[in-house]
This record gives C-alpha cells, sequence and structure tokens, in this order.
C-alpha cells in the first residue's frame, strides 16, 4: 500500500517545486537524511534534515523567508536553515496529508524560479504517469 502525498520541496536553489512523497521512506529521501519538523501551524509542516547544519548542507534561503512569512517576523530573527525542505499538509491529528492549497500559493510565490525549465512525463506499462523536472 503506498501513501503517496502532493507536497512541495523548497530546495537550496531557490526553486519551490511540486514533488510527490511516499511516506517516512520518501520524505526521508527528499531531504537527504533524518526528518525533523522545522515548524508547522494548524494545517502545514515544514520537514527538514535534522542534521543539516551539522552535514554542511547549503543554506536554504527562501525556506527562510517562508518561516518569516507564516510566521509574522523578521528574517533577521529566523536561524540558518540547511538543505532541502518538504512543505506537507497535516491533518490536525499529527498526519502528513497534501500540501493545501493557500500554503502552496504563499511558498511558490517566494521562489526565485517561477516554472521548470522543462518536464520529462513518462507512462509505464500499467498506465502509472511519472512527472521528472529536468534542469
Amino acid at each position: 500500500m503506498t501513501d503517496i502525498r502532493k507536497n512541495l520541496i523548497i530546495r537550496t536553489n531557490g526553486k519551490v517545486e511540486p514533488i510527490e512523497i511516499n511516506g517516512y521512506k520518501g520524505l526521508k529521501e527528499a531531504v537527504g537524511g533524518l526528518i525533523e519538523a522545522c515548524i508547522g501551524g494548524d494545517d502545514y509542516t515544514l520537514w527538514a534534515n535534522e542534521e543539516g547544519r551539522l552535514m554542511g548542507l547549503p543554506m536554504n534561503q527562501v525556506a527562510r523567508e517562508f518561516v518569516a512569512e507564516m510566521k509574522q517576523i523578521p528574517i533577521s530573527n529566523v536561524l540558518s536553515l540547511h538543505g532541502d525542505m518538504v512543505l506537507a499538509g497535516c491533518d490536525g491529528e499529527g498526519g502528513d496529508t497534501d500540501t493545501p492549497e493557500h500554503i502552496r500559493i504563499i511558498a511558490e510565490g517566494l521562489s526565485m524560479f517561477d516554472e521548470p525549465q522543462s518536464t520529462l512525463i513518462t507512462e509505464d506499462e500499467d498506465g502509472n504517469i511519472t512527472k521528472e523536472w529536468i534542469g
């Protein structure tokens, strides 16, 4: 059984892109290691690599701007955040869901890029469609 959610990934290169996350393992793969909740609200959670700073991962400026926007604080009050981060929805009981549309709009508005340069769309024998961003 799969637990695929439609979320966003906030990359260290300034891009905010759609990503499909398949459960805990998929979340770990997306952030590149152990996960921790960076911040959250009633209907969203920003997931990060819990060792991102220790591992020397690049700083994620867009994620910092997202935190400042959501918490209504100056960006100077937001600690450095490192590595790619996943923005997921939250069901209020601790479970992740698809990222809510109003949260998507805020995060995508902070992206340093409007659109990916191209998207590769493939379909396997069973009719499953995969979309992959190509930079």
